[in-house]
């Protein structure tokens, strides 16, 4: 009989803390939406205001390099890099037209019979 009440007890223990459990977590949310409702800056997250001269003066402290300063290296590289591969074909381009140049003058310096005929 003891452990009947014993056990009767616990189980209105426990139904009576799930109940104030559900109150209070009611009572909070309540709580909670009257104070958004009222206020929702209140619920913003403090972030400070950042502004483009606050940026740009902490790149300028740190000593990086904006982007348009990283746009124009980088363009400067890959303009080198074309000119470069430009430079080596066009004198290839330049080295076969003077072999060609070379043959042609070659054939043309060596009269042949019609050159004679014309002449």
């Amino acid at each position: 009989m003891v452990e009947e009440v014993i056990k009767e007890t616990r189980e209105n223990s426990k139904e009576d803390i799930e109940e104030a459990d559900e109150k209070l977590e009611k009572e909070a949310e309540k709580k909670a939406n009257d104070k958004f409702n009222s206020d929702p800056a209140s619920y913003r997250l403090p972030f400070p205001e950042v502004t483009k001269e606050a940026i740009e003066k902490e790149a300028k402290e740190a000593e990086m390099p904006s982007i348009t300063e990283l746009q124009k290296q980088k363009s400067t590289e890959i303009n080198k890099a074309v000119s470069n591969s430009f430079q080596s074909e066009a004198q290839d381009a330049i080295k076969k037209a003077n072999d060609l140049a070379q043959k042609m003058s070659k054939l043309t310096s060596q009269p042949s019979s019609l050159d004679v005929e014309l002449q």
